[in-house]
């Protein structure tokens, strides 16, 4: 691991990152399950106030990500294998297909792939810096496409041991999305 320690950031080439991403939560793990809690600011140039909701998230090995917004609008946003579904209660479900949607794929990815401990998965999207160390740790993750930085600027994860407790979302135009995850009671 000598060769991905920089300046205090581990910064690691493809093939190495797996053994510096050991305590992130789905690392090793099979059939590893999550929910968790979560309010959300938005924050857009064009508004003058962030918008905010709350709800909770639900992850279950190896690829569903549900994300369950309670207020200010009842919707559920599922991700499960190459399929995403979006439901709000009276109207039809959309399902979107992520290879179809290479952009909307990036999202996804930078969700699941660290709690499914999927380091290729990782590599294979984003540069990706690990700084911290297990109990307090910060994953930024650029994009490495060029298309997919005209959506993402760049993603960070927070979190302490096995457990992510932020994501913020960077997008080009300077809107930000920052999502803060506590445990259920």
């Amino acid at each position: 691991m000598g060769e991905c320690l920089v300046s205090g950031n581990i910064i690691c080439p493809p093939g190495e990152m797996s053994a510096v991403l050991q305590f992130l939560p789905g690392t090793g793990r099979t059939g590893y399950t999550g929910g968790v809690n979560f309010t959300e600011e938005r924050r857009f140039a064009a508004l003058n106030a962030p918008l905010y909701s709350h709800g909770s998230l639900l992850w279950r090995r190896p690829d569903l990500l549900e994300k369950r917004t309670d207020a200010p609008e009842p919707e559920v946003l599922r991700i499960i294998g190459s399929r995403v579904e979006v439901i709000v209660p009276g109207r039809k479900p959309l399902v979107i297909d992520l290879a179809s949607q290479p952009q909307l794929r990036i999202f996804a990815e930078a969700m699941r792939a660290p709690l499914a401990g999927d380091v290729a998965a990782l590599e294979s999207l984003f540069e990706v810096t690990l700084s911290g160390g297990p109990a307090a740790w910060r994953l930024r993750l650029l994009p490495r496409a060029r298309r997919s930085r005209e959506v993402v600027a760049s993603l960070e994860i927070e979190g302490t041991l096995a457990e992510p407790r932020r994501v913020s979302v960077l997008l080009p135009n300077g809107d930000q999305q920052i999502m803060q995850i506590e445990p259920v009671p």
